[in-house]
């Protein structure tokens, strides 16, 4: 779902990995992740994590939990990517 809504929306892109609990979003690096996130939060009640969190090497990534339920992972997605 994260990846076909990405591509159809032509919004932010997903790193691909081989496993794991969470997806990575790529952002364009002229979004603060911490301004958007609090803006994604207190707007449209969506919590993703800044990049910065874990340590990546540079600005511009957003960490999604894979471990949500399903309709409430889609409405949030939707959510944020309407905000990019």
């Amino acid at each position: 779902f994260l990846l076909e809504t990405c591509r159809s929306r032509r919004r932010g892109e997903v790193l691909l990995r081989e496993g794991g609990w969470y997806a990575v979003l790529g952002i364009p690096h002229s979004i603060s992740e911490e301004e958007f996130i609090v803006s994604i939060l207190e707007q449209e009640n969506v919590l993703v994590h800044p990049g910065f969190f874990y340590d990546f090497p540079r600005p511009g990534f957003l960490v999604l939990s894979l471990l949500t339920p399903v309709e409430v992972f889609q409405e949030g997605v939707k959510r944020m990517l309407a905000r990019l």
